[in-house]
């Protein structure tokens, strides 16, 4: 069944334009609907998700139906940091969108908080050398992970480890492009 719906989503994206409207619409449901599931996975109401993200109830409602137009990214990050969750902001390619909206219905549309989150309780690895493994699409993913303590600087920064995966899609250059 999930095949033959991610054929069929891929097949009705071959314009432009129907690319483009695929991810507004994506945009303009998926972030109100992960809103609410987010609350209402935590039984909040949305006062106290107002209060813990330093707005209004009016607001919170608006943003899971969509009614005031879409977040910026402070309002995102605000929510996220209520939510105790990690807000993502990337640009993707189609199938990674794709894919993202095939498997959402048998994940759900909340995450879960830092503490409940599994992959937080894996021993971290300490390398300072880069790993490199194939993927499924025979992509490299690279990940270099900076094993260090956090630490706080002179300004309380916090510095946390970093850990950056990048999988090439097409060839890399180090000349400027006018």
């Amino acid at each position: 069944m999930t095949s033959v719906r991610r054929e069929q989503i891929a097949k009705s994206l071959a314009s432009k334009e129907a690319r483009e409207a695929f991810v507004a619409a994506h945009i303009e449901t998926a972030i109100p609907f992960q809103i609410r599931a987010n609350r209402l996975a935590r039984n909040l109401t949305q006062k106290k998700l107002g209060e813990l993200a330093g707005m209004k109830q009016p607001a919170i409602a608006r943003q899971e139906t969509g009614d005031g137009g879409l977040p910026n990214i402070e309002t995102l990050q605000r929510l996220a940091a209520a939510f105790d969750i990690a807000l993502i902001v990337r640009f993707a390619p189609f199938s990674d969108l794709l894919n993202w909206t095939i498997e959402m219905p048998s994940r759900g549309h909340a995450s879960p908080s830092f503490s409940g989150d599994a992959g937080m309780a894996e021993p971290s690895v300490d390398r300072t050398e880069p790993s490199i493994s194939n993927t499924e699409n025979n992509l490299q993913n690279v990940s270099f992970v900076m094993a260090e303590p956090p630490k706080t600087s002179a300004s309380s920064v916090l510095q946390v480890p970093i850990e950056t995966h990048y999988r090439p899609q097409y060839p890399i250059t180090t000349e400027a492009t006018n």
